[in-house]
């Protein structure tokens, strides 16, 4: 549902050509927009994702044998059908859909894209197994939840690709996307936004970041709520919630 912006009672309103009143009635202010931004609730893991970083995953294969452009047979995963969606998460569609946040859906793509490179492993693509583990921040080197976990761009933060992750260390899309826990992508984030607020170069840019003792079972985050880092988690996303919709305001306006 969109809002929008109270019409203003300045004596200079009447002078709006017509254009600029309909741009006003129907764009919302980038602050006001970014708080309604819908968003969708991950079958998987119960987190809520914003819909251009939502997915969708089958359960079985698709209609007619369904093939990608380079002939390979579209991801399946058969587990889902006998999975109940997390609390409050986004139920199967009747054609045996779900939605997916950008995290569950990487690991298990990765995971599929694992079975079909093996040849040696399960040909069966109705038998396979596949999981949701938890994971050892590359950077801290704590144990995080999958449904925890933050990408990071290695676009965004060039060293992340000089760093040799852990053996369980989550890195998607051919390592140009690097899994950190919520405080490690809480402090790079702020760092790059202040980098970003001054106009410092990428080639200048030094990040800080600390790095616990051990990669062991009592670095574990189980008892660890987050609360506090969740909230700057937050508060960073509606940043860029913010940012996104006023460069598309940006874009529609100029492009009409």
């Amino acid at each position: 549902m969109m809002s929008f912006i109270p019409k203003s009672k300045s004596p200079f309103r009447a002078n709006k050509s017509p254009a600029i009143e309909t741009i006003a009635k129907t764009v919302p202010h980038p602050l006001q927009q970014a708080t309604t931004i819908p968003k969708k609730i991950c079958f998987l893991c119960g987190e809520k994702c914003r819909l251009s970083k939502a997915h969708v995953l089958c359960s079985y294969p698709t209609r007619h044998e369904a093939k990608t452009l380079n002939n390979q047979t579209v991801p399946f995963f058969p587990f889902l059908a006998n999975r109940e969606p997390a609390p409050k998460g986004e139920p199967m569609t009747e054609d045996g859909t779900v939605i997916s946040c950008d995290v569950c859906f990487h690991i298990l793509i990765q995971q599929w894209n694992d079975y079909e490179e093996n040849k040696t492993g399960d040909s069966n693509r109705w038998l396979r197994k596949y999981n949701l583990p938890d994971f050892v921040c590359c950077l801290c080197s704590k144990w995080m939840k999958h449904k925890n976990i933050q990408l990071l761009s290695c676009k965004t933060f060039p060293f992340l690709k000089d760093i040799k992750p852990s053996n369980t260390a989550p890195t998607i899309e051919d390592g140009y996307t690097v899994g950190v826990c919520k405080a490690c992508a809480c402090g790079l984030n702020h760092q790059n936004t202040e980098y970003e607020r001054m106009g410092v170069p990428y080639e200048l840019r030094k990040f800080n970041w600390t790095t616990s003792q051990a990669d062991t079972g009592e670095n574990r985050e189980d008892d660890y709520s987050g609360d506090e880092d969740s909230n700057k988690i937050n508060e960073q996303e509606q940043r860029e919630d913010t940012r996104e919709s006023f460069q598309e305001d940006s874009e529609d306006v100029t492009g009409k």
